[in-house]
């Protein structure tokens, strides 16, 4: 990684906006658009990390940049870790709809057939 200078970033600031600048400002919009709904739908903490972290996995891939990927792979392997060792502390109580089941725990259709 490239190391940055004072000089750099003053300069470079003062011709544009800073990463959490603009960080800053996206959220406001998402925040601005999350406050219009009722509370219960509106996106957790967790949810906003989850999409910055897929996002970054996606734009990681366009931008093509093998550093950046890497940095992104790990960071999605860090969450989802997160999201799968203990997911009733990040979230509560689960939040998706339970499936139907037919009495013995499955959904009526085993794996690899479908009726």
């Amino acid at each position: 990684m490239t190391q940055i200078t004072k000089q750099q970033r003053e300069m470079v600031d003062k011709l544009y906006w800073s990463p959490s600048e603009r960080a800053d400002a996206v959220y406001s919009i998402l925040r601005e658009y999350a406050d219009k709904m009722p509370e219960e739908a509106q996106p957790s903490m967790w949810d906003t990390l989850a999409f910055c972290v897929e996002y970054i996995g996606a734009q990681s891939i366009a931008l093509g940049i093998e550093e950046f990927s890497l940095h992104a792979q790990r960071l999605s392997r860090l969450f989802y870790s997160f999201h799968y060792s203990d997911p009733k502390s990040i979230y509560g109580e689960p939040d998706k709809p339970m499936e139907e089941s037919n009495g013995n725990g499955s959904t009526g259709e085993q794996e690899g057939q479908s009726s």
